[in-house]
């Protein structure tokens, strides 16, 4: 179990892997897409990339929905009256978003594949013994599936990326009708940190219920599996004073378009 905990700092440009940079302002980070984004040295000789504008300019044009909230991972208290205020705050703006649109899959069915598939990535730190064994692991809890995801056979993966290119097509079916998405990025505001057990056997306490350490990375999973821009943006603060952020998730390759409302979010 210790060696999860290790290879999780090792993670490499294997599948899932993304690079996007931080910065104080929309301004800077679309600053840093120009410099960053384009063809690696493989791709050069023969493409290059030209990212689209935004699909739109004002608030009052962008098409957004909002899923701040999920029974498969609810958010606690504090996350839940910030995001809330935000599509609030939006709306009184000028905006116009609606909360009940979703794509067509449950985020539970995307934390399951975008699961399997980000332990398969990661196996390359364990050795193959050590894969073996984790095969044989039969336990119903977070770290046996942890274990029995990073020793998938291909065909599995090959099983989990076909679920994969079909969570990308609702999400092409979704953003027909939709501009961006609102989403939380933690079901809750920063945790101590706690390395008192493996990572996998740790709780985290949303709104006093203990649950799976997993959680803080389920509202992740949809644009992640997607291959989806997402750009975060703080909106608030929880009551004891820590910063809540906001997941503004777009089209395939409309980065500026996450960039541009986060701007917008931004100002308001």
């Amino acid at each position: 179990l210790a060696e999860y905990d290790a290879r999780f700092d090792r993670l490499s440009q294997a599948d899932l892997a993304v690079v996007g940079p931080l910065a104080r302002t929309a301004d800077d980070l679309e600053l840093a897409l120009d410099v960053l984004a384009g063809p690696d040295r493989w791709m050069s000789p023969a493409w290059t990339l030209d990212l689209p504008p935004s699909r739109a300019d004002e608030l009052g044009e962008f098409r957004i929905a909002a899923w701040i909230d999920d029974d498969a991972c609810p958010v606690d208290a504090d996350t839940r009256r910030v995001l809330g205020d935000t599509v609030e705050t939006i709306t009184a703006a000028g905006g116009t978003v609606d909360a009940d649109a979703q794509p067509g899959f449950t985020l539970s069915k995307a934390m399951t594949v975008y699961g399997e598939l980000l332990f398969a990535a990661l196996s390359g730190g364990v050795a193959k013994d050590r894969l073996d064994d984790y095969s044989r692991v039969t336990d119903d809890t977070p770290t046996g599936w942890i274990m029995r995801s990073s020793a998938a056979r291909h065909r599995s993966w090959l099983s989990n990326n076909e679920r994969r290119l079909q969570i990308r097509e609702r999400w092409a079916e979704f953003f027909a009708d939709f501009d961006a998405i609102l989403l939380p990025v933690h079901p809750r505001p920063a945790l101590h940190h706690d390395h008192s057990m493996p990572q996998f056997e740790r709780v985290v306490s949303i709104d006093g219920r203990d649950r799976p350490y997993l959680d803080l990375w389920t509202w992740i999973a949809p644009a992640g599996l997607g291959a989806l821009p997402a750009t975060v943006v703080p909106v608030g603060m929880s009551a004891d004073g820590l910063p809540i952020g906001l997941q503004i998730v777009g089209p395939f390759l409309h980065d500026r378009t996450t960039i541009h409302l986060a701007r917008l979010i931004s100002q308001i």
